[in-house]
């Protein structure tokens, strides 16, 4: 079993599912690898990561998680044009968006209770690219 599964909804638009899963090392450098290929392989791009399903995972790929996001923040940057994280708890949204306005991402990023909510203003972000 994978730890994400990435589909891409229409070309610039992917989906991240993570997979309920507690991750081995393994698999989750497989998902940064993934990650990583996918913003190489990009121009512009809007990400809806759907954490509905997401497990704890420990603190050492927490820090390898952040160690990635530190060494990409260029590509990230540069390319995501909108990223939508879908927590369908409304608590854990709640305390997601407290630690944003503390520490504020390197990329335009909204939280979502619903995948299709999320989905729908990435679409929109992107047209709004788009036509700009």
């Amino acid at each position: 079993m994978t730890y994400a599964k990435f589909e891409f909804l229409e070309e610039d638009l992917l989906k991240v599912s993570l997979q309920g899963i507690e991750p081995t090392g393994p698999q989750f450098e497989d998902y940064l690898a993934e990650f990583q290929f996918v913003l190489a392989s990009s121009e512009k791009l809007a990400i809806v990561l759907d954490a509905s399903k997401a497990q704890f995972i420990p603190s050492k790929l927490r820090v390898r998680q952040g160690q990635w996001f530190k060494q990409f923040d260029p590509e990230l940057r540069s390319k995501v044009e909108q990223m939508n994280l879908v927590a369908t708890n409304p608590m854990v949204k709640f305390l997601l968006e407290g630690i944003f306005l503390v520490h504020r991402p390197s990329v335009n990023l909204k939280i979502y209770t619903s995948v299709g909510d999320a989905e729908d203003q990435a679409r929109d972000a992107l047209r709004g690219a788009v036509a700009a």
